[in-house]
């Protein structure tokens, strides 16, 4: 073995860097005690500390363990790229300092090259409304074998989905091996047939030269992509880009083939579901045939002589909502609900931990104990449907004589009803079963029911004078459903 030090292998600018490498204040006011401990003439409850930073790291872990064990928990963290907006007393100073020993480190990787692992899964994309506001890849998904190519040197391996090795075709393994550059390197894709020679049609690519890039953005890591070479038997990625989530989902409706929905913000996810979506163009025309099905079968009379399943199993494959047609409405899961619903306050700190880990707007909506309706208006005409596609509209004259009332001309709501007594105390769906709900929603039910002291907790909005606007923002659909001015006061 040779005997030098990483020092010999610089070049003497570099150096000529390290040499004269000084100590500087990078933020006087990195840290800072802000709010009613610094402010207030009350004794404060708490600390507040505001870091200077946009993000959140390790730095607030570690400033609290300076901290004795007592005084941990009187403290609360802010993170601000403004930094303090009122009075402040500076509390640490950000200084870079140069290391002594000078060494090459290596990052702690997840993956490495020709060692085979789980590829990324992507779940099915059946409602538009469920892609985030984001950039998008569109990437055919093609017919063939998903498969991982990984080179090191000379050295040429490739894993199917599961990480098990898989024998490449010969031409393949000599399109890999004659790249000149990057010689190491993991690439994600599918090896199928093209005028009966094999290709691999890349999608992803995880690492590249000596860097693991996993923890990249989706764009980013297709930058790198687009340098891979190309040849008959090894391509580069055939994908579309969008801006948008619009443009994506108006794309996907108007196209004819399945597409993975790759976010562009997206990580790479090895060996765990990731944030990819798999479109199939054949589930969207179920959808729009599932449409049509439904206004016959309402229309003819058919519909309310269905069972509740085969109604439901209809309406979960609908892609637009139309007025005075049912819908399948989304129900939070019990994974959700547990994690979501809070039944007093000492369930808060959990909630807001989990929710928050990085900034976001959250909306809250008080949770009635009802039943699950979609009241729907158009001009004169109302209908009120449960879960189930039942029409319940005659059995509630008072909601539907109240829908009427409202300045819309065509509109679909998502609500909960519930009855309540003299006192007016919520009797809840177990309360009213017995007395109210059973003959109001069974099938066959004729009479309507005294609904004088039922109401309809109305908390979304999803189609207005003839918009269609279930897939928009909740923010967005809040502020129009708050334009409707409904009789009771907004919750």
């Amino acid at each position: 073995p040779l005997e030098f030090s990483v020092m010999q292998l610089m070049s003497p600018i570099f150096d000529e860097v390290l040499k004269n490498r000084k100590s500087f204040l990078i933020d006087p006011d990195f840290i800072n005690y802000v709010g009613s401990c610094v402010s207030d003439k009350q004794t404060p409850r708490d600390v507040d500390v505001l870091f200077h930073s946009g993000g959140e790291g390790v730095w607030d872990d570690n400033y609290l363990s300076t901290m004795p064990l007592e005084l941990r928990d009187k403290h609360s963290i802010i993170w601000s790229k403004v930094g303090p907006i009122g009075p402040y007393i500076p509390g640490y100073e950000l200084w870079a300092i140069p290391k002594k020993e000078i060494s090459v480190k290596q990052p702690e990787y997840k993956l490495s090259p020709l060692a085979g692992f789980s590829l990324p899964t992507a779940s099915n994309l059946d409602d538009m409304g469920d892609l985030a506001e984001d950039t998008y890849f569109l990437e055919p998904i093609r017919s063939g074998l998903r498969l991982a190519i990984h080179r090191d040197g000379s050295e040429v391996t490739a894993f199917d989905k599961d990480g098990d090795e898989y024998a490449l075709p010969g031409p393949v393994i000599e399109a890999v091996e004659s790249i000149e550059d990057p010689k190491t390197f993991i690439i994600d894709g599918f090896l199928s047939k093209v005028d009966d020679q094999p290709v691999f049609h890349m999608i992803d690519l995880p690492w590249w030269r000596g860097a693991e890039l996993i923890q990249l953005s989706a764009e980013t890591r297709r930058v790198f992509m687009l340098k891979m070479p190309e040849s008959p038997h090894l391509k580069r990625p055939q994908c579309r880009f969008f801006n948008d989530k619009q443009d994506t989902v108006d794309f996907l409706r108007d196209g004819d083939r399945d597409y993975f929905v790759i976010p562009g913000s997206s990580t790479y996810k090895a060996s765990d579901e990731s944030n990819w979506r798999r479109f199939e163009v054949k589930k969207l025309e179920l959808a729009a045939g599932s449409d049509e099905e439904i206004k016959k079968l309402v229309d003819s009379g058919e519909w309310e002589d269905m069972t509740a399943d085969a109604r439901f199993k209809l309406m979960t494959k609908r892609k637009r909502v139309d007025v005075l047609y049912p819908f399948a409405q989304l129900k939070t899961t019990k994974k959700g609900y547990s994690e979501r619903e809070v039944f007093g306050s000492k369930s808060v700190p959990a909630l807001a931990k989990g929710i928050f880990k990085v900034p976001n707007k959250q909306s809250i909506e008080v949770k009635f104990d009802g039943f699950r309706i979609q009241i729907h208006r158009k001009d004169d005409t109302v209908k009120i449907f449960t879960e189930g596609g039942h029409s319940v509209e005659e059995r509630m004259p008072g909601i539907a004589a109240s829908v009427k009332t409202l300045p819309v001309k065509e509109a679909v709501f998502d609500a909960e009803v519930t009855p309540y007594d003299e006192e007016l105390h919520t009797l809840g769906r177990p309360g009213a079963a017995p007395a109210l709900a059973a003959p109001a929603f069974a099938k066959g039910a004729k009479e309507p029911v005294d609904d004088s002291l039922w109401a309809a907790h109305v908390f979304d909005l999803l189609y207005i004078d003839g918009e269609d606007i279930h897939e928009l923002p909740y923010e967005e659909r809040r502020q129009r459903l708050r334009g409707v001015e409904l009789p009771v006061r907004d919750l």
